[in-house]
């Protein structure tokens, strides 16, 4: 089948309508057709984990080949508005695989296809036609722009009457929606109840009821928004705690203290107490027994045992550089407000940090906090990165507010 052929074909079914990508208004067969033409123009599958500058980006070197029928294609399609509007005007591109998991949040379909075929291939001599039984679940299957298979991105069927909340969420943490990142589901299910109780409200998990398109396409924003933050800041604070780690576990150290504690005799004064200043020698739990440490002055200090110094002592870990720009651009360090900055700008600045972190509560305030089945003890490194992210997220949204003001 050649190119024109390919053409015809891609434009046979809604050939009158172009897609508004608004699921009120576009029918099923628009809908899907639209996301597999562009999940394969735009290359979806291979953008890079981070959108600089506003601008999609991908992790190999391939040239677009923009000849006529492309383009032609890409205006049936609207791919300037769902590239621009869609996908990209929204402060949380800058959170790591935001966009190949907004691209997945507009798979979320509301009704069944009808007699639907490919849309046309940006490869040349490719065909539009499935012959190989590429039906999942009555929907067919996303293809690279080579027409391979791609597994992690598929559409998914979400019924608007009779459901339930519960059914929602298992729909929801069962998707592929930040597949990339190892979330338990437990996570997932939790985020996803707390994402529809924030639209559905004061309904029981098991109560039936009918959603508007509205409704459900908040819903799944919601959840977006919400697992996207919580893989940021579980990857920050996780490589932050790697490159700034405490010298012992906290079960090392209570362990040691204890030690310590019965060795001390009635009459020892608080100021030989075993807890010294981290450069005391006395900090390090090398030996538990005070023979082996001699405080006379005029003697040189004892020799550490070097496996016991080895198991103690952590090496600096390598990171990418994908991590380090989450680190340094500014997530482990906000931005210090500058005297020049007026009371305006810095009432502005804790209202929407206040804003951010009521809408993306983790459960702080604790002395722990439980997270992936990790303990969180350092609270203040975690609130930290939080409060970095809000912090980019908001500076990413006035970016573009004044792009689009110009």
């Amino acid at each position: 089948m050649g190119l024109f052929d390919v053409l015809t074909s891609s434009t046979s079914i809604d050939s009158t309508s172009k897609p508004t990508f608004d699921q009120s208004i576009d029918s099923t067969n628009l809908q899907i057709k639209s996301l597999l033409y562009l999940f394969k123009r735009l290359r979806i599958n291979k953008l890079s984990p981070i959108i600089k500058d506003g601008e999609l980006r991908y992790s190999d070197n391939i040239i677009d080949d923009e000849c006529p029928i492309y383009l032609k294609l890409d205006k049936t399609y609207n791919k300037e508005i769902f590239e621009k509007e869609i996908l990209l005007n929204d402060e949380y591109r800058v959170i790591v695989d935001y966009i190949k998991n907004k691209f997945r949040s507009r798979c979320f379909i509301s009704g069944k296809p009808d007699n639907l075929s490919r849309p046309g291939s940006p490869i040349k001599g490719q065909s539009t036609t499935n012959n190989d039984q590429d039906y999942y679940n009555e929907y067919p299957i996303f293809v690279d722009y080579k027409d391979r298979k791609i597994k992690n991105y598929k559409f998914i069927y979400f019924p608007l009457k009779d459901v339930t909340i519960e059914s929602i969420a298992n729909i929801l943490s069962t998707s592929d929606l930040y597949v990339e990142h190892s979330v338990s589901f437990l996570k997932r299910y939790n985020i996803a109840l707390e994402s529809i109780t924030k639209v559905i409200k004061n309904t029981k998990k098991d109560v039936h009821f009918d959603l508007t398109i509205e409704e459900k396409n908040q819903i799944i924003l919601n959840y977006l928004k919400s697992l996207s933050f919580y893989v940021q800041l579980i990857r920050i604070y996780e490589e932050y705690t790697k490159l700034h780690p405490l010298v012992f576990s906290l079960e090392n150290l209570m362990n040691n203290i204890s030690l310590k504690s019965d060795s001390i005799s009635p009459n020892q004064t608080p100021s030989s107490s075993p807890l010294k200043h981290k450069n005391s020698t006395s900090y390090f739990p090398y030996s538990t027994s005070s023979s082996s440490i001699n405080t006379s002055p005029s003697k040189s200090p004892p020799k550490l045992a070097h496996r016991k110094s080895q198991n103690l002592l952590r090496s600096k870990p390598s990171i990418s550089k994908l991590k380090m720009e989450e680190l340094y651009n500014p997530v482990v360090s906000p931005p210090v407000v500058s005297p020049s900055k007026t009371n305006s700008e810095i009432t502005n600045n804790q209202k929407h940090n206040n804003h951010n972190n009521e809408e993306n509560k983790s459960g702080s305030g604790t002395l722990s906090e439980e997270v992936e089945g990790k303990e969180i003890l350092r609270l203040d490194v975690y609130e930290k990165c939080k409060n970095a992210i809000n912090d980019k997220l908001y500076n990413e949204k006035q970016k573009i507010r004044a792009n689009l003001a110009v």
